[in-house]
């Protein structure tokens, strides 16, 4: 088995990922139950959109000092990989995928569609601290 995992990722290495990069977040995560939570009402596209601000600065900030710091390059497609530990369940830190990579879209990729944003992966990580992120940046061939 892992040599089938190693020939993998050989594999992905060399015919597919250009470059990687990790942005790593530590702070409260917002769940997907806090938007489905919300529903219809009124107020929910509010709740929503402050949810989104306030994770989208949050990640700009971070995207934006990882660049100063050449940590990070503008790029054509890529593949988002999440390692994450907090109290949340894997189907619930999807929201925070797709906030990350809507900010990405600011400025770092020319758009999320599929045409450029190529997948995502999810996977809890405990050896990281409670309420880390890694957001990997696979940036494709």
């Amino acid at each position: 088995m892992i040599d089938g995992l190693v020939r993998l990722l050989k594999y992905l290495d060399e015919k597919l990922i250009k470059d990687c990069y990790t942005i790593k977040y530590k702070g409260k995560p917002f769940s997907l139950n806090d938007i489905y939570v919300s529903g219809n009402s009124k107020g929910a596209f509010w709740k929503r959109k402050n949810i989104k601000d306030k994770y989208g600065k949050i990640f700009e900030d971070l995207l934006e000092e990882a660049h100063s710091q050449d940590k990070l390059k503008h790029f054509e497609r890529f593949y988002l990989c999440i390692f994450y530990n907090s109290r949340h369940d894997v189907d619930n830190i999807v929201g925070m995928g797709k906030v990350f990579a809507d900010t990405l879209r600011i400025e770092y990729v020319a758009n999320d569609n599929k045409k450029h944003y190529k997948g995502m992966t999810i996977f809890v990580d405990e050896d990281l601290e409670l309420n880390e992120f890694d957001f990997m940046i696979m940036d494709l061939k």
